[in-house]
C-alpha cells in the first residue's frame, strides 16, 4: 500500500464480518419498501368482497366453509371442463350435489 492510504483495519474478533453485516442491514431496515409508512394505506390488511367473482347462484359466503375433497383426476377434469362451460363455480356445483345428495338419503325429496 501506498503511504497515503490506510489500511483497513483488522477485526477484533472472527465475528466481525458478520457483525459488520448486521450493522448494514439494521442500518438500512429503514429503508426497504421506502422506508416510509404510508399514512393512506389501513394498519390491518382488509379484504373487499369481489364483485367481479360469480359464485353460483350468489350463495352467502360468510357463512362457507373450506372443504377439501378428492375425485379421480379424469372426474376432477371433466368438472373443471363443465364449470367452465356453464360459467359456474366447482364450490356451487358440489354444494348443490351434496345437498340433493343429503335431502335424498335424509327422505326430505
Amino acid at each position: 500500500m501506498s503511504d497515503g492510504q490506510k489500511k483497513p483495519p483488522k477485526p477484533t474478533t472472527k465475528f466481525a464480518p458478520m457483525q459488520r453485516q448486521r450493522e448494514v442491514v439494521e442500518s438500512q431496515w429503514g429503508t426497504i419498501g421506502g422506508g416510509k409508512e404510508n399514512p393512506t394505506m389501513p394498519a390491518d390488511t382488509l379484504t373487499q368482497k369481489r364483485n367481479d367473482v360469480k359464485t353460483s347462484k350468489q350463495q352467502d359466503t360468510t357463512e362457507m366453509k373450506r372443504q377439501t375433497v378428492y375425485m379421480p383426476k379424469q372426474l376432477a377434469t371433466r368438472l373443471k371442463i363443465h364449470a367452465a362451460s356453464t360459467g359456474d363455480d366447482i364450490s356451487g356445483i358440489i354444494t348443490r350435489l351434496v345437498e340433493d345428495y343429503l335431502d335424498r338419503a335424509e327422505g326430505n325429496k
